[in-house]
């Protein structure tokens, strides 16, 4: 289901602005979302995605960037709401073989930061 929910991101992303594409990076999770978007979204020219999950928090995005727009999948709005001014939903996985926890991932749109990258990125460490 990788795939599929790369393809579901790759909708997402290509529903934005031009401008929105140039300031956009995407977000999972955990380091598996990542990992299947950085291999698998090459096909679609998708931005790199980050995650802070594990090792995964070891490869931030360029801290000293403000992207304007973030594609995130997982998590819940209230999640997202504290570093964000807008966060919808607009899609989400679906994957009938993947375990629970894997499945129906919200997939959001946030966009206007509240503070810079380099401060929001050591809260979204989380090592399990």
């Amino acid at each position: 289901g990788w795939r599929q929910m790369v393809e579901k991101v790759a909708r997402v992303y290509n529903s934005l602005s031009p401008d929105e594409k140039k300031s956009c990076i995407i977000y999972g999770d955990n380091y598996g979302v990542a990992g299947a978007i950085r291999l698998f979204g090459k096909k679609y020219s998708l931005p790199t995605a980050y995650s802070g999950h594990n090792s995964y928090f070891y490869w931030p995005p360029p801290l000293n960037s403000q992207p304007q727009v973030i594609i995130i999948i997982g998590g819940s709005i209230r999640d997202h709401e504290e570093s964000l001014e807008s966060v919808i939903k607009v899609d989400e996985t679906d994957n009938k073989y993947a375990i629970p926890h894997e499945n129906r991932k919200p997939i959001f749109i946030g966009r206007g930061f509240k503070k810079p990258l380099e401060q929001i990125w050591p809260t979204v460490g989380h090592f399990i």
